[in-house]
């Protein structure tokens, strides 16, 4: 397998930033919309079933949608924006080249 240029690396590693961050913007834009018509529903159920707006509004039924989704995408912004940097930018390239070091340390020392 041929090994890649540094310059072939951050460019990899730049693709790959660039889809994890339009993943992410994919899925806060999914999340407003959708959360948007769920929680419109929602309102014009409680509203035709007799309570005042802020009712309808500020209920546990309405808000619970917004909060359990929040909280997958706050892990979702975590992995894409605080994880790299925590670890490092390069920090799959540097697992995937300690793993693939491991292997071979271990093939050669059952060949010996």
């Amino acid at each position: 397998m041929k090994s890649l240029s540094k310059e072939q690396k951050r460019f990899v590693r730049a693709r790959h930033r660039v889809s994890q961050l339009k993943s992410y913007y994919i899925h806060i834009l999914i999340y407003v919309i959708a959360n948007l018509f769920i929680s419109g529903v929602k309102v014009s159920f409680a509203l035709r079933a007799g309570e005042t707006w802020s009712e309808a509004i500020f209920s546990y039924n309405t808000l619970s949608v917004w909060v359990v989704w929040g909280v997958f995408l706050l892990v979702h912004t975590f992995r894409v924006i605080g994880l790299p940097y925590l670890l490092g930018y390069d920090w799959e390239s540097r697992k995937l080249e300690q793993f693939v070091d491991d292997e071979l340390r271990k093939e050669q020392n059952f060949k010996v």
